[in-house]
Order: structure tokens, then C-alpha cells, then sequence
């Protein structure tokens, strides 16, 4: 066999893949792919009332109140587009069975392209919350002006495990998170570099349903609102070893969205 080569890398050689780009499309257990590629384009700053799902779950973000709806913006991450909330009072929520997705699983992977819409922001990617809406639970993605947190909890008695990786620019970056069952180690890939890892509380997260999932703000005590412009966001209940990652990764760089 020959070797095959694309894009100036190898791609297969005497039979045998070795470069794949691959997408959510590809990882196990897909919950959840939200992308605002993949959905219908809207016109630019246009108000976006449904971030769509295409894992094929149909866990659709939503608001349906005008005034707290994100915008549409064109070619935020390249040609691609995304969905940027406001700060003020835009967010969006996830009902149903998406409150299920982190009940009773060791092991997750979660993505997110995402940038700053400044650097003096806050922003809120992806927040999970116990029945109380009180606290984390699952797994959560924000940043500051000065680092983005991943938090995540196992049991709800338990409290959050953080990994704080320091960043302050407004460029996108890709950022993946897993769940590795055999340890119960979470690790935080940022741009594809394994940026930090935490030992979380051994066993099952527990098995009672997210008290809410929301996209762009939280509500922890208070109702907090986030900056962020999100391409896409991807959640599947299975580990993804490195070679996974990487090749998650790869895809991500060739097509310029997740």
C-alpha cells in the first residue's frame, strides 16, 4: 500500500490511518452539538431564539424572551459564525432530557470553540446545576478577564473540582474536557495542549437530574450574564483518550469550526 497525503500531511500509510479530522459526529454517545454553522444562517446581529442541537437528541438552547435572545454574528471565527450574548441579560436553556445528560455517568467528553467579545468580560460557555440551582454539578466551562475555569462535580455533597487556565485575548480558542472513569482525573485541553488536570470525587455523578443547563449566563443565588461568542458546543458520555482529542482537534483546524 502507498502513502496517501493531503494538506502537505500523511494521512495513511501501508493500510493504516494515521491522520484523522474528525468531528462530534464521530464521538461515541453523542448528547448534545450545538452549532451555529450547521444551523440555518440567520442575518448578521440578527436574534437568535433557538441554538440548534444536531446531535440528533433535538436538546435545543432556547429563549423565548426577545430582549434576552443572543445575537447572529457573521464570520466571528473566520467565515464562520456564532452566537454572542450580550452581557446584560442574554441567555439561553436547556430543558427535558437535556437535564439527564450528566445524571449518573464516570465518564464525558465536552467541547466548546469559543473567544472574548473583550477582555475585561466574564463569560459563561456552558453551566450545569444542581436541582437548587445553587452550584455546579456535570460539568461547567467560563472564564474571566484573566483565565478560563472548568468546574466540575461528581456527587452534589461534593465540592466543585476547578482547573484554572490562565488566558486574557480576544482569540478563539478550542478547549475539551474529559472525564477519564478509570481514575476519575478531569482534564482540560486548551488549543489541543493539555492546559490542567484534577483528581474529583471517585464514583457515579449522582443520579438525579441538572436543576438547569444553560448556554451564556447562570444562575447561582443571582442571575449572572456572560460575553462570550460560541460556535459550537459538543457534550458525549464517553472518555476520549489524547489520540481522540487530538484527532477532535485536528478536525476543528481543517474545517474552521466544530
Amino acid at each position: 500500500m502507498g502513502i496517501l497525503v493531503r494538506n502537505n500531511k500523511v494521512i495513511s500509510a501501508g493500510g493504516k490511518i494515521l491522520y484523522r479530522n474528525v468531528s462530534p459526529f464521530e464521538l461515541p454517545n453523542l448528547k448534545l452539538y450545538l452549532s451555529a454553522t450547521r444551523m440555518v444562517q440567520q442575518a448578521d446581529e440578527s436574534s437568535v431564539s433557538s441554538f440548534i442541537d444536531f446531535s440528533g437528541n433535538s436538546y435545543h438552547a432556547t429563549q423565548a424572551t426577545s430582549g434576552n435572545q443572543p445575537k447572529f454574528d457573521l464570520n466571528q471565527f473566520g467565515s464562520n459564525a456564532g452566537i454572542k450574548f450580550d452581557g446584560v441579560d442574554d441567555f439561553m436553556a436547556l430543558s427535558g432530557g437535556a437535564l439527564e445528560i450528566f445524571r449518573n455517568i464516570n465518564k464525558y467528553t465536552v467541547q466548546c470553540l469559543f473567544k472574548r467579545s473583550t477582555t475585561s468580560s466574564t463569560g459563561y460557555m456552558l453551566i450545569s446545576s444542581n436541582n437548587a440551582l445553587t452550584g455546579g454539578r456535570g460539568c461547567g466551562i467560563s472564564y474571566t478577564s484573566t483565565s478560563i475555569f472548568v468546574s466540575t462535580r461528581i456527587l452534589d455533597g461534593t465540592a466543585e473540582a476547578n482547573i484554572t487556565i490562565p488566558s486574557n485575548d480576544l482569540n478563539t480558542h478550542f478547549i475539551q474536557v474529559t472525564l477519564n472513569p478509570s481514575n476519575s482525573i478531569v482534564s482540560a485541553y486548551l488549543d489541543g495542549v493539555l492546559a490542567g488536570a484534577i483528581v474529583v470525587t471517585s464514583g457515579n455523578i449522582s443520579n438525579t437530574s441538572a436543576g438547569g443547563l444553560r448556554i451564556g449566563g447562570t444562575q447561582v443565588g443571582t442571575v449572572l450574564y456572560g460575553t462570550p461568542i460560541i460556535n459550537a458546543i459538543s457534550i458525549n458520555t464517553e472518555y476520549s483518550d489524547p489520540s481522540t482529542i487530538q484527532a477532535q482537534y485536528r478536525g476543528y483546524l481543517s474545517r474552521g469550526y466544530l
